[in-house]
């Protein structure tokens, strides 16, 4: 039996901008960082962020919903256990239940990696340093486009 999920922490970070780096009139990036904890003490670290405020509203998701949700489960079985609390918190909306979610799902892909052995990063495996991501917030994150046609654009997080 694989050790389950003892504690979810999570935990806020507001971060200033550099003025070259303030996008859509935000002057504040806020990181929450989410820490899970087997019972072996093995942990998994994940986050999600927004410019400006709403986070708290997000930290509260997984301090009082997902985080609960998500003790006494095996991270082995994450897949099930995912799709269970997202039925369960559907109707929650999308701008706090989505972004918790997403964190504690970093957070325990983070785990399983560390107890495999492997590293959380495909870069840090040897695999290109470069992924796919959305154009959303892609000025924030540091995302460039490969195509000049915002139509046809795809974008890539480079590493």
């Amino acid at each position: 039996m694989n050790p389950r999920i003892e504690r979810v922490h999570a935990s806020l970070l507001r971060v200033p901008l550099d003025r070259r780096m303030r996008a859509y009139g935000s002057d504040t990036v806020s990181v929450l960082f989410v820490r899970v904890i087997d019972v072996d003490g093995s942990e998994g670290t994940g986050f999600t962020y927004t410019l400006n405020e709403g986070l708290e509203s997000v930290r509260t998701m997984v301090d009082a919903t997902i985080g609960p949700l998500t003790i006494g489960t095996d991270p082995e079985d994450w897949d099930a256990t995912r799709n269970s609390i997202a039925r369960q918190t559907r109707r929650l909306g999308p701008d706090a239940a989505v972004p918790a979610l997403s964190a504690v799902d970093i957070a325990i892909w983070d785990l399983r990696a560390q107890r495999a052995g492997l590293p959380s990063s495909p870069s840090s495996a040897g695999a290109a340093p470069r992924c796919p991501c959305t154009a959303r917030d892609a000025a924030a994150i540091g995302c460039r486009s490969t195509s000049s046609s915002p139509a046809r654009s795809r974008t890539w997080m480079t590493g």
